[in-house]
Formats: C-alpha cells, sequence, structure tokens
C-alpha cells in the first residue's frame, strides 16, 4: 500500500487566505498509479476559523466515500465496494503497524437485482454510533444520472459488511449521494439536492427478522423534517454532510469554472434549533470555510472533487478534526484531508508540543 501521512498544523491569523504546504509527488497504489505533483492548498475562512490539520494518501479504490466509528475503524466506498479498515497510519515506516489495512470487504454490495435496475454506485456512507443504529453502516445507493423515479437506502453490518436492511423509495426526488446518522443513532437523514429541507427516517431494529438481511428496519418520518435556511445557493448539492454534535452538522460541494474544472471547495455548517426528532425543528445554514488545492496534471492545472466526510480524533488527546475524501478531477489521485477548528489546534498544541504537527515520511 502506498500512503503519504503528512501533517502541518495551519492555523488563522486574519480573515484572509492562509496557505499551506506545497504536496509533492508521489506513487498511490501497488499497481504504479501516479499521483501528479499537487500544490499549495489555501483555506479562506467564512463564519469560522478552521486549520489544516494534515493530509494522506489513500489507496486508488477508496475514491467515493468514507465514515467512521469513535472506535478507530472506518469504512471507505468505491463505486461498487466497501472496506472496513484501521485507522490512520501512525507509523507508516513500521510494517508492523496496521496502516489503512483492510478488516473486512464487500465487493458485491450492489445486488445483481440492484444493477439491473440502474443503481450503480453508493454514495457517501455514515456508520450509527449509538442507540439502534450501532454496529451498521448505512448507505445511499445511486444512478448515473439519477432518474427521480425511484432510490433505495441499504443498511449493512459494520463487522461483516453483510446487507442488514434496504428501504427503497418510488420518487419524485433530486439527487441524493449521501445519508448521515444523527449522534442518538435513532434517525437517518438525507436531503434533496437544493438543501433546503433535511429528510429524517427512523432506524429501529426489527425484533423478529426472516433473514439476517431484514435486521434493521428504515421508515420515513416526514413529520420530523427539518427546514433550513437559505444560507446555502439553491445551486448546491452537497456531497457529503456529518454530525459534529448534536446540533451541528457539516456538508461540503466543490464548484466548477466555466470550463466546468473543480476549483473549490465550500464547507457549510448547519446549525439546528433543537435535536434530530423534534418536531418543527429548523436550521440556519453559512459557510464555514472554503479551500483550493491546486491539482497539477503536466501544464493543466486542476481541482479534487470532495466526495465524502467524516469526524474522528486521530489522537486521543488531539482534536476532533473534519476528514474529507477528495480525489483528482482525472481519477488519478484519492486523497484524505484533515481539518480542525483553529481554537482547538491552538489549545491541543498548548498542552503538547509534539501536537504541533510532524511530516511523516512516504511508505509502501
Amino acid at each position: 500500500m502506498f500512503l503519504l501521512c503528512l501533517t502541518a498544523a495551519v492555523l488563522f491569523q486574519s480573515a484572509q487566505p492562509v496557505v499551506g504546504a506545497s504536496f509533492t509527488r508521489t506513487a498511490n497504489t501497488s499497481a504504479g498509479r501516479t499521483l501528479y505533483e499537487v500544490g499549495d492548498l489555501t483555506i479562506t475562512p467564512g463564519s469560522e476559523a478552521w486549520a489544516h490539520t494534515g493530509r494522506d494518501v489513500l489507496p486508488f479504490n477508496y475514491e467515493q466515500g468514507v465514515s467512521s466509528t469513535r472506535s478507530g475503524q472506518l469504512v471507505f466506498n468505491s463505486r461498487g465496494q466497501l472496506y472496513r479498515t484501521t485507522l490512520g497510519c501512525p507509523s507508516p515506516d513500521d510494517d508492523a503497524v496496521p496502516c489503512y489495512d483492510v478488516l473486512a470487504e464487500n465487493n458485491t454490495p450492489i445486488s445483481g437485482s440492484e444493477g439491473q435496475a440502474g443503481f450503480n454506485h453508493i454514495g457517501d456512507t455514515s456508520i450509527g454510533r449509538a442507540g439502534p443504529a450501532e454496529g451498521f453502516l448505512f448507505t445511499p445507493l445511486e444512478k448515473s444520472p439519477g432518474n427521480g423515479i425511484d432510490k433505495i437506502f441499504k443498511v449493512f453490518d459494520l463487522t461483516t459488511l453483510a446487507t442488514a436492511g434496504t428501504l427503497e423509495i418510488k420518487g419524485p426526488f433530486s439527487h441524493h449521494s449521501w445519508v448521515m446518522v444523527d449522534p442518538t443513532g435513532n434517525f437517518m437523514l438525507n436531503a434533496d439536492a437544493t438543501i433546503r429541507r433535511l429528510e429524517v427516517y427512523r432506524i429501529t431494529r426489527n425484533p423478529a427478522p426472516a433473514s439476517d438481511e431484514e435486521r434493521i428496519i428504515l421508515a420515513r418520518a416526514p413529520e420530523l423534517d427539518i427546514q433550513l435556511d437559505d444560507g446555502i445557493p439553491e445551486d448546491v448539492g452537497p456531497t457529503g454532510c456529518s454530525f459534529r454534535d448534536d446540533l451541528a452538522v457539516y456538508c461540503v460541494d466543490w464548484i466548477k469554472n466555466e470550463l466546468e474544472h473543480d476549483i473549490r471547495t465550500d464547507v457549510y455548517t448547519l446549525r439546528l434549533a433543537a435535536p434530530v426528532g423534534t418536531m418543527n425543528n429548523t436550521g440556519m445554514a453559512s459557510k464555514a470555510f472554503s479551500f483550493t488545492i491546486a491539482h497539477k496534471i503536466p501544464s493543466i492545472t486542476y481541482g479534487l472533487e470532495g466526495e465524502g466526510i467524516t469526524f474522528y480524533q486521530r489522537t486521543p488527546d488531539g482534536p476532533l478534526e473534519l476528514h474529507e475524501l477528495v480525489r483528482g478531477e482525472r481519477l488519478d489521485s484519492v486523497n484524505l484531508l484533515h481539518f480542525a477548528l483553529a481554537s482547538e489546534v491552538e489549545a491541543t498544541a498548548g498542552a503538547d508540543p509534539s501536537n504541533t504537527g510532524v511530516v511523516l515520511a512516504e511508505t509502501r
């Protein structure tokens, strides 16, 4: 496995864009796929001050989504596979220390009948961390392009990645490329492309499943939907959203230029008036920060597409970080970028100077 672990805390000094480390060429997979030179990562503050705290180069097949547990495991997905892995690469020069190693995989999460119906890839996923959702992975199945007629949500056992539940809904609907489970584990949320309403689904354990594929029940709960204000432009279609806590949701979206090249990633925060499950709930949205990272195919500059978002701590004493999975427009690189609130990075650095940043060498 080829991996580059880089940690470089970049703190906000003002409302001006902040330029972080330059990233260099490295191999990306055992097949020899090359990650071309990547230029400066630049953060522009919005309503919040965030720091860039690191970057990992991942195997190419981890390119579609990411979710995490608090206990130190991740699930990545390609368009048609699921991979449960170890968390991070704490000692990339030591072969004995796990480095995003695969613990379980499912090579056929989309069934033959689902494939025949046009579902051909998995969007950004979410792992339940409490309640009835604990120990299960929640996913949206997608079509390319979506037809607005039907959509499928599918649940998998976190240990085995075997199917544990399915909900098929007939349209109409607009693009749904992600799901997120609330911190209590009682609800799964999704939204339409205009991100004006968070749609809520109840999660329950089936008391008498006919098979292991029916252990989780998902049921639409429109009475609990969350109405959002217009803090996110209507033309924004987030590619991933995740809870940071009971009342704070973060969503990511990439922006294209007039040539249809990805040039910027915007990170929005949704502040809920009450926890999920409250009637007549609302949320206020604002742009937390933006970042750009120049992805340089020889003589042509491209961006990196954001494909997933999750929150976890890489170290027990470190800050709670936002982790975004990004891939190159030309499908030649996959990276996991790490960010944290600047105030929390400063507090952590003050408590332990060793946490302010260390560069780890490239490894296999």
